[in-house]
């Protein structure tokens, strides 16, 4: 074997002669998925669910909700960028709430109370902390979050909410949500 005096010469001399490869052929690239309009089916699942369920303590409009699934409402009366603040966290928090550790009658109680007293002293940007929770076991649709779910449902029965959506990360992501009520008059 010949002495080499750098590596570029030794490997030169063992791979030989070499061609680019050419090709016509295009690589596609994967089409975005069409959008759905989630709350569009929302809101036809909520009208829906409120006409079928009265039950004061019932799970409220979608029993389908999952432990990571946002929550999102708004209702009539409220603006584009009111409800974008909203949903992007810029309202000061007037007034948290926290319902771990209580039941389900209790929390619905101290829901009602917390939204009519913090109305009553001028307070419109609420926090309801209501956990990510995996209470009620659904068979194979394993654990679903029992108060997430009726707080949903709470929430869009209330006509002093005008919206209400999943917090961002910082002040509890999807185990809690904003809530805007209305002035009080």
């Amino acid at each position: 074997m010949p002495d080499f005096d750098d590596d570029s010469q030794l490997f030169r001399e063992l791979i030989g002669e070499v061609e680019p490869v050419r090709h016509d052929k295009h690589l596609a690239k994967p089409k975005k998925p069409s959008p759905v309009a989630r709350f569009h089916e929302a809101d036809e699942s909520a009208a829906l669910a409120e006409s079928l369920t009265p039950e004061e303590y019932g799970f409220g409009f979608d029993d389908g909700i999952e432990t990571g699934d946002e929550l999102a409402y708004a209702g009539n009366g409220l603006d584009k960028n009111t409800w974008r603040k909203l949903r992007r966290g810029q309202y000061r928090i007037d007034a948290t709430l926290d319902l771990h550790g209580m039941r389900m009658e209790q929390a619905h109680e101290a829901i009602k109370q917390f939204i009519n007293h913090n109305r009553a002293n001028g307070n419109r940007c609420l926090r309801i902390v209501h956990g990510k929770g995996h209470g009620v076991d659904e068979g194979m649709g394993g654990k679903k979050p029992i108060l997430k779910r009726s707080v949903d449902g709470w929430l869009r029965r209330n006509s002093t909410v005008l919206g209400f959506s999943s917090c961002l990360s910082q002040h509890g992501g999807t185990g809690a949500v904003y809530v805007l009520v209305k002035k009080a008059r």
